[in-house]
């Protein structure tokens, strides 16, 4: 959405979660924490997945992982909708469009999938669900205790 200052941002409902331009960087002219403002500054790789491998051909990088990012990069902005079901729909969401987006060639783009990370049980299904699906690895909070939830505990074996 395009707000009062000219600025694009995501939102999720009421709440803001980030300009456009805070994850497109590739071609910008200057440093970082400056960024593109509207999607018309922003790179087409950035949003174009045809656009991306033109773009990748050109710099000499054969793949590239896509880890999602607009829902904070660990997910956690899904959590700011409040309503457990919408919040889960999101992840899914997220997950069925970087699939669909990825179509043009699913060889070059390495699919990382967003986890409801707030609910172990459907997080193991989305695990689940995306795996059979093609995606190669999984993003969520490392720190689910700064959220109101409990530490997560690894059994090495």
């Amino acid at each position: 959405m395009r707000r009062v200052d000219g600025v694009d941002a995501w939102f999720l409902g009421d709440a803001k979660i980030a300009d456009v331009g805070m994850t497109s960087q590739v071609g910008w002219p200057e440093a970082f924490p400056s960024h593109p403002l509207t999607y018309e500054q922003m790179h087409p790789a950035s949003s174009d997945a045809k656009a991306r491998l033109a773009y990748m051909d050109e710099v000499g990088c054969w793949a590239a992982v896509l880890y999602p990012n607009i829902g904070g990069f660990g997910g956690q902005a899904f959590l700011k909708l409040g309503d457990s079901e919408l919040m889960l729909a999101c992840v899914r969401a997220y997950n069925d469009f970087q699939l669909d987006w990825i179509a043009c060639d699913s060889r070059r783009f390495v699919p990382i999938m967003a986890m409801p990370f707030w609910d172990v049980p459907a997080m193991v299904k989305e695990i689940h669900r995306c795996a059979v699906r093609g995606f190669k690895g999984i993003l969520f909070t490392a720190a689910p205790q700064d959220y109101g939830l409990p530490f997560y505990k690894v059994a090495l074996t």
